[in-house]
């Protein structure tokens, strides 16, 4: 579902982008989450680890990710339209020979102001 980050009330819960996301990979050389703005660069980065392992069995268990609206630079995001993106760069080879990277974007994100 879309989400909506509203800056423009005093309301405070709806100041947080959230997000929910299983997947199905073991391991993970590094996993991603990145803001992307309406031209589709990169403005931040809000989870980026390397060696993501799972315990629970692959695409059984749920993460949780968050942005706060803001760019790298820690300054207001500008009110408009912006896409999370999950990034996964998988560990170990692929017998199927499946592409080493998988890239998802998650719903909308629009910011208010």
């Amino acid at each position: 579902m879309p989400v909506t980050v509203g800056l423009s009330n005093e309301a405070t819960a709806d100041d947080i982008a959230r997000l929910m996301l299983s997947h199905g990979f073991p391991l993970l050389e590094r996993m991603r989450v990145q803001a992307l703005d309406f031209r589709g660069r990169v403005i931040a980065a809000p989870y980026d680890a390397s060696w993501v392992s799972r315990h629970d069995g692959a695409g059984t268990g749920v993460e949780f990710y968050s942005w706060d609206a803001k760019p790298a630079d820690g300054s207001p995001a500008p009110a408009g339209t912006c896409t999370l993106r999950f990034v996964f760069d998988k560990a170990g080879g692929d017998r199927d020979h499946a592409a080493p990277r998988e890239v998802g974007n998650a719903p909308a994100v629009t910011v208010v102001r």
